[in-house]
């Protein structure tokens, strides 16, 4: 694939020097059936600056397959999630931040996503992909149309609809409702919008569903995740309990989740034993 198995095959923080510059050729003259793959890795922050984006904006407006140009506009959230975390309205202290994109690479982007999700013309996974993409630096479109896309009465849609109220506000009842649903998908979903937005009132079902060894395994794991952003009476248990599960990944996510409570309850400058 274009050169590029070393990459795939070995985590980012080991990506050699020019590796950044492998993945922008591939992305230029890639066969298609490799694009994909492609398209995941420069999504990854190690190498992504404001060629990269542009590169990646013209996948996502060509004409390759509804798949790719979706992995194109997912591949462009994690930089989006960082301008929003670091924002442009102050100077960074390079020694611990930088910035991948520059404001007008994001202002553009965000400009893209939002213009392929309201065409109707455009494929519905691609339209999807770019509400999903651009959610990760909230603006004030996202509430509107994520309730669009939660009445529309489509899995899909609402399926995308209840992850994107993982990064808004203000969908509680939402959230809420689809925690009851029969649909594992839509479930799991609910159960980590729940966890990101800490919605201690949805803590008990959460619970339930944490501590259920007859649901699929991916739906526990989520449960797991998002116990340790909610404060409910019995997860402390449930969790150190889980910590010897003979599923090697729900004993980790349990201790994960125990570690990360312990963290955000320590008082300030506790040290970490």
């Amino acid at each position: 694939m274009h050169n590029l198995r070393d990459l795939v095959e070995s985590p980012s923080w080991d990506w050699p020097a020019d590796a950044a510059d492998r993945i922008k050729r591939a992305l230029g003259d890639a066969d298609p059936e490799d694009m994909g793959e492609v398209v995941g890795l420069a999504g990854d922050l190690v190498v992504m600056d404001d060629e990269m984006a542009g590169l990646l904006l013209g996948v996502l407006r060509g004409d390759l397959p509804d798949g790719v140009r979706g992995r194109a506009a997912i591949a462009l959230g994690p930089a989006l999630e960082e301008a929003c975390d670091l924002g442009f309205d102050e100077e960074l202290d390079l020694q611990f931040d930088t910035r991948v994109l520059g404001e007008a690479r994001v202002s553009e982007i965000q400009s893209a996503l939002r213009s392929l999700h309201d065409d109707e013309t455009v494929p519905v996974l691609v339209r999807r992909r770019a509400l999903e993409a651009s959610i990760r630096e909230p603006r004030d479109w996202h509430a509107e149309a994520i309730r669009r896309a939660y009445g529309r009465g489509d899995k899909a849609w609402k399926l995308t609809a209840v992850f994107c109220m993982g990064h808004l506000a203000g969908f509680t009842a939402e959230v809420v409702e689809s925690l009851q649903s029969g649909d594992v998908d839509l479930l799991a979903e609910a159960v980590r919008a729940a966890g990101m937005l800490g919605l201690n009132e949805a803590g008990d079902r959460v619970l339930e569903l944490a501590a259920d060894d007859s649901r699929p395994g991916l739906l526990r794991y989520a449960a797991v995740e998002a116990l340790a952003n909610l404060e409910t009476p019995g997860s402390d248990e449930l969790l150190v309990a889980l910590t010897e599960s003979e599923d090697d990944a729900l004993a980790e996510l349990a201790y994960e989740s125990l570690e990360e409570r312990r963290v955000f309850s320590e008082p300030p400058d506790t040290p970490f034993e």
